[in-house]
Formats: structure tokens, sequence, C-alpha cells
């Protein structure tokens, strides 16, 4: 049985080239029992999805991410005042 360690190097050399069916069953074995290294699968096909939403958002000419509008800017640093004046 694959240790985590060795489940995480290949859950993410899976995802940059294909891997031999016996790697593959292996990864899926331990995922399946392992709800850790399932988590992490789960986040790096996040931190994927989301690093190529920025390659998509820079490649139409986007040159940065949306601002927030002044309201909410000044509505979350009202929050964040009240949240450090009140005590613990």
């Amino acid at each position: 049985m694959p240790t985590c360690k060795e489940i995480t190097q290949t859950v993410s050399e899976s995802m940059d080239r294909k891997i031999s069916l016996r790697r593959r069953t292996g990864m899926w074995i331990h995922l399946l029992m392992c709800r850790y290294c399932f988590r992490f699968r789960k986040q790096m096909l996040m931190l994927r999805r989301i690093s190529r939403l920025e390659d998509e958002i820079h490649a139409d000419g986007g040159s940065s991410p949306p601002a927030l509008s002044s309201e909410a800017r000044a509505r979350m640093k009202l929050a964040l005042q009240r949240r450090v004046a009140e005590p613990d």
C-alpha cells in the first residue's frame, strides 16, 4: 500500500501527465480509503481550475481582477473595525 506522501506525489504527477494504469489504480484505492489524500486531490483540482480561470482573464485582455465598489470596501472596513473593537 502506498503512503500518503507517495499518493500526493502521484496525484500531482497525474495532473501533469498520464500515469500507468497500475499507479492510477493504486492511487484510487488509496483515495477511497484516505479522506486526507482525497481532500488533497480535490484541492489540487480546485487550484487547477482557478489558475486556468486566471489565465483566461489575462488572455482576454483583463490586466487585473475586478475591483470592489467603494460601498463594498466601506462595509468591509466598518465590519473589520467593529471586529477589532469587540472584546473576545
